[in-house]
């Protein structure tokens, strides 16, 4: 069974073996490890949660973050900065461009005698 460390763990030793996390962070454990470690609370926060709840921790916090109106105006501002920055940025590409296109005049030819 899968749990994902809150506390962002990447190597689990214990008695049933060493198990590293896998590419999403998760860990495969066996069933009486992952029943212990689901368990664990540190601080009394969960120190292990399953996909279900990670998804559901997810999703309140960005229900959390969407609901204030300082963050919401802070993305947008962000958006907002990142999106005029790349106006400029293409403006100033736009006007080298046209500059490094043109072909090279050439030499004017020489009349044979």
């Amino acid at each position: 069974m899968r749990l994902y460390p809150t506390h962002g763990g990447l190597v689990v030793d214990a008695p049933e073996g060493h198990f590293e996390a896998q590419d999403d962070g998760g860990f495969d454990l066996p069933e009486p490890l992952f029943t212990r470690l689901h368990s664990a609370h540190y601080g009394g926060v969960k120190a292990w949660e399953t996909q279900i709840e990670r998804q559901q921790r997810a999703l309140a916090e960005e229900q959390l973050r969407r609901s204030d109106p300082a963050s919401m105006l802070d993305v947008l501002e962000r958006l907002l900065a990142a999106a005029q920055g790349n106006a400029v940025a293409s403006a100033t590409q736009a006007k080298a461009a046209p500059a490094a296109a043109k072909p090279a005049a050439k030499a004017p030819a020489t009349a044979a005698k």
